[in-house]
């Protein structure tokens, strides 16, 4: 009966802990970077977690102090570009793949490109947030 008790009172906490858990989707730049460092700060200390407690206090300080939006979407951009570069390396690499018939490099190039294109989706629509 005791382990049942047990395994309900942390089932309790932990859906506690989520149930005040920020939602942090609606937030853009820097007040969704923040928020984002609130939220983990906050499941640290729910599971007593304090190296990490303390590694997530030094970043939201520092998050506060810095952070830009216009930092942010700088850096997004610059990443959407390298994901860019990244995809045309990939095609060419595929291409010449294709051109030699290396069977198991088609493969290999024509994930990477699919990892890639999911990549770039996903900072597009983060881009999209700041318009």
């Amino acid at each position: 009966m005791k382990v049942y008790q047990g395994i309900l009172a942390v089932m309790l906490t932990v859906t506690s802990g989520i149930s005040w858990a920020q939602d942090c989707s609606e937030k853009v730049g820097c007040a969704a970077k923040i928020c984002n460092i609130e939220t983990q700060l906050q499941m640290a200390k729910l599971h007593d977690n304090q190296d990490k407690e303390a590694g997530l206090n030094t970043a939201l300080e520092q998050a506060k102090l810095h952070c830009t939006d216009e930092g942010l979407q700088s850096d997004l951009f610059d990443d959407i570009k390298d994901a860019q570069e990244d995809m045309a390396e990939h095609k060419a690499d595929l291409q010449e793949a294709i051109k030699y018939n290396k069977t198991d490099k088609i493969k290999k190039y024509q994930d990477k490109i699919t990892e890639d294109e999911q990549e770039l989706n996903k900072l597009q629509l983060e881009a999209a947030k700041f318009k």
